[in-house]
């Protein structure tokens, strides 16, 4: 088992390919208050990748709060800076679920930025198979920004 992900672009769009429903609620429902649940959208492009085992994604998460500049509250706990603080670099994906939720096209579109504006830097403290996962996800959020979601599943 591990961490799915999955972008559409343009749900709702007129040129349908494929119609599905969006979960929405619980904990992080701020993060998809353009999506309605119970309505079936559509979309122009999708994109999914495996971001590793639930575990794995935990590790990547923290050295993704630890490249952003977040301060650990624990010994080596980036994410735990992230999960106190109110927003930043990434914030709304660090402090996110890792198993089931939806990002929003706002939310997708703030991603995107963080991750166009910190990729040099990434490149430069990530490791080799770290910086594939970031640039999975950079691609993810690009896709996602032009009016769509991401899925984490």
């Amino acid at each position: 088992m591990g961490l799915d992900v999955v972008g559409y672009s343009r749900h709702g769009a007129e040129r349908r390919r494929v119609l599905r429903e969006f979960g929405v609620g619980g904990e992080f429902a701020d993060r998809a208050l353009d999506i309605c649940g119970g309505v079936l959208y559509s979309y122009t492009e999708r994109s999914a990748f495996r971001a590793g085992s639930y575990s794995g994604y935990n590790v990547w998460r923290n050295s993704l709060a630890r490249v952003a500049g977040y301060s650990p509250l624990t010994d080596g706990r980036y994410d735990e800076g992230a999960w106190a603080a109110t927003g930043g670099p990434f914030w709304e994906m660090i402090n996110f679920t890792d198993c089931d939720g939806v990002l929003g096209t706002a939310v997708c579109k703030k991603l995107c930025a963080d991750f166009v504006a910190w990729h040099d830097i990434a490149r430069e403290q990530l490791s080799d198979g770290d910086v594939l996962t970031y640039e999975q996800f950079k691609t993810t959020f690009e896709l996602a920004a032009d009016g769509g979601c991401v899925v984490f599943c």
